[in-house]
């Protein structure tokens, strides 16, 4: 299989063409080419889609194993988003009388509706359009649909989603990443965001305990995305507006996983995005400290998904980019994980440790006393869960499930840095 694809990217709301990727399958291996386009290496404003990418007139080739550039592959669904892809394509297959195919990793890019696709990038067959995927599925539903949208994820996850359920879950909720259901949502003000959804099989209220987490970083000084509560039937759900949106415009959006050049599953560590920073940052002094304060809020929750593909950043302009605002923050209590970070706080070892965070403070351009006045800071929030999971509602068995998450040596720590 050889394909040809045009990639595009908006701009302020002007759409212009980026260069083109070329994909293959023999055997059973994925593999892609891609090269610049020459009017875009003479744009004024012209950027590298990824480090990897470096902005010249020759051919880049994926690495081995890797069907697909960061960069690209970055607004490809993830396992919530693939899942709907494939119950589609198996019925579709069924109403053709045809056997299932399976799904490359070109397939599930291209599948993705257009308009909610994460990030900046759109996709065409042809050089003049259309953009793939236009048509997939029905519109971005309006936020007054949840209803609709919670009993439709519901039946995909019990393996009872109907044709309709597929239709309207397909065009809002095949581009997003993640395990969990999700779909993209329209606001009254007309603008994007996600619909995170509760599942019924969830061992404890994981919706409820992300909205407090965020509320929690809010309070600790993070960069947080607008975000509210919103219960139907009785049940939460989490509606954060989506940062890669600008009004009705796309920003460029790049995966902490992408800007490394790293793979999933690979280890890498929070010293490694911050040397990202400072090579590619458009404000890296302040990111610096937002990331720090993040690694600090992450071991005091107890947030050990704490992933490259759960870090991200902004395209701004020729300066460089940004740090994303935080997302996909979720306490993690004892008896379901230990406190291992996804992401190491330092080269070697994964522990979610104030120690190791106070080690690494000179990295991100922190004085030893500053790092400490700001463990003092975020700790005196974190310390406030149990206070703020009461005032939600949260049966006193629940906080006991989840106590600790929140109650550990680190918060102990933190208590007695003078």
């Amino acid at each position: 299989m050889n394909q040809t694809i045009y990639v595009h990217i908006e701009l302020r709301g002007v759409t212009h063409l980026v260069g083109r990727l070329w994909v293959r399958e023999r055997n059973g291996v994925e593999s892609a080419s891609f090269e610049y386009d020459h009017a875009w290496l003479a744009h004024p404003e012209k950027f590298a889609l990824e480090p990897n990418l470096k902005l010249d007139g020759g051919r880049f080739h994926t690495a081995m194993g890797k069907a697909l550039f960061g960069a690209i592959g970055d607004s490809a669904p993830d396992r919530w988003g693939r899942q709907l892809l494939q119950r589609a394509s198996l019925l579709e297959a069924k109403v053709q009388g045809s056997p299932p195919r399976q799904l490359l990793e070109v397939d599930y890019l291209l599948a993705v509706n257009d308009r909610s696709r994460q990030g900046a990038l759109r996709f065409s067959i042809d050089e003049g359009g259309p953009f793939l995927n236009e048509s997939a599925g029905s519109s971005i539903p309006p936020i007054i649909r949840l209803a609709e949208l919670l009993s439709a994820a519901d039946r995909v996850n019990e393996n009872e989603s109907t044709e309709s359920d597929l239709k309207l879950l397909l065009a809002p909720g095949s581009s997003l990443g993640g395990a969990r259901p999700k779909a993209s949502v329209l606001t009254e003000q007309g603008h994007m965001a996600i619909a995170k959804f509760p599942k019924n099989s969830d061992s404890h209220n994981v919706i409820l305990w992300e909205y407090l987490t965020l509320q929690l970083a809010r309070d600790a000084g993070l960069n947080v995305p607008p975000h509210k509560l919103i219960m139907i039937k009785k049940r939460p759900v989490l509606v954060i507006d989506r940062f890669e949106r600008m009004g009705f415009n796309r920003i460029p959006y790049l995966s902490a996983m992408s800007m490394l050049g790293a793979a999933d599953g690979e280890r890498h560590s929070y010293l490694e995005i911050v040397d990202a920073i400072h090579q590619y940052g458009a404000e890296p002094n302040l990111d610096s400290l937002e990331l720090w304060r993040r690694i600090v809020f992450t071991v005091l929750v107890s947030n050990t998904d704490d992933h490259l593909r759960n870090h991200g950043f902004l395209f701004e302009g020729s300066d460089g980019w940004r740090l994303s605002p935080i997302f996909d923050v979720n306490p993690t209590p004892g008896f379901l994980a230990p406190r291992i970070l996804s992401t190491s706080i330092d080269f070697n070892s994964p522990q979610a440790s104030l120690n190791l965070a106070l080690e690494v403070a000179p990295y991100f351009g922190l004085k030893d006393v500053d790092a400490r006045a700001i463990i003092k800071e975020v700790s005196t929030v974190t310390a406030s869960w149990s206070r703020a999971a009461t005032l939600l509602g949260f049966p006193k068995y629940e906080m006991e499930v989840m106590e600790s998450a929140f109650e550990h040596e680190d918060l102990q720590f933190a208590k007695t840095l003078a």
